[in-house]
């Protein structure tokens, strides 16, 4: 506000002498996830999917932590099989996409318009190297198999043709999956599943969740996340019911020399 004045842009700056009243307090951002029942029973209902993608793309989500765009951009190249991890190092900016492609003619899928819109992940933080789970390293090793133990081909050259999630089926087979239809997938996988609704981000609460219940530190949650600043992390060191039940057992036992 201040450059702006300085600017002439304004003439003068609203802000000065604004006072705070000292008894507000904003409100505490409610934090969404599924519990690990919820989540076991979301990715089994996944399975029953037209496309079997579905399943490997939310168990990366619940288990590893992608963002969307991470997952949306996850190439096989990307994933070491030998060493069990998976390297995010590209993030696909499906926003900008949407301005580009309006006209789409499935909702699981991009039309064969589709100019994909690469860039590096969100921040320096969220370049990493995550350790597969045990779940998610299998089901990379069905898919994988299931698809003949090749990357498709995309139709487009001008697109990278090594991505996880491209259409199997319908009229746009061959081509990345889109950002509409993973948010369409997880509104539809959970109303099956008789769960609550819950926003595609929310597979990624539901994985830093885990990690806390888990005891793992906040430091580590950091890491595995990708979060460039401490306080985004902090969200997940509110004490969930599991925490709390750990805590008391950890007395108990130190109570009663155990």
């Amino acid at each position: 506000m201040k450059k702006a004045t300085q600017l002439g842009l304004i003439p003068a700056n609203p802000t000065v002498g604004v006072e705070f009243n000292r008894s507000y307090k904003p409100a505490k951002r409610k934090l969404r996830y599924y519990t690990q029942a919820q989540v076991d029973n979301f990715l089994e209902t996944a399975k029953n999917e037209r496309m079997k993608l579905w399943y490997l793309f939310f168990v990366l989500m619940f288990d590893c932590g992608l963002r969307l765009g991470e997952d949306l951009a996850l190439r096989w190249s990307r994933i070491d099989f030998h060493q069990q991890t998976v390297t995010i190092d590209t993030n696909r900016l499906y926003r900008a996409e949407i301005g580009a492609n309006s006209s789409r003619n499935d909702k699981d899928t991009v039309t064969n318009e589709i100019e994909l819109r690469l860039d590096d992940p969100k921040t320096e933080h969220s370049s990493r190297k995550i350790p597969l789970t045990d779940r998610a390293y299998q089901a990379l090793k069905e898919y994988r198999t299931s698809q003949g133990g090749n990357a498709f081909k995309l139709p487009n050259k001008k697109a990278t043709n090594d991505f996880i999630f491209i259409a199997t089926s319908g009229r746009t087979k061959g081509f990345p999956i889109s950002s509409k239809g993973a948010e369409e997938a997880m509104k539809r996988i959970s109303k099956r599943a008789g769960l609550p609704h819950l926003n595609v981000h929310g597979g990624r609460h539901s994985y830093g969740v885990r990690l806390r219940e888990s005891g793992v530190s906040m430091d580590d949650i950091q890491d595995l996340m990708g979060h460039a600043d401490p306080s985004t992390t902090r969200i997940y060191a509110e004490i969930t019911p599991k925490v709390k039940e750990d805590a008391v057992s950890k007395l108990n036992k130190y109570l009663s020399g155990k």
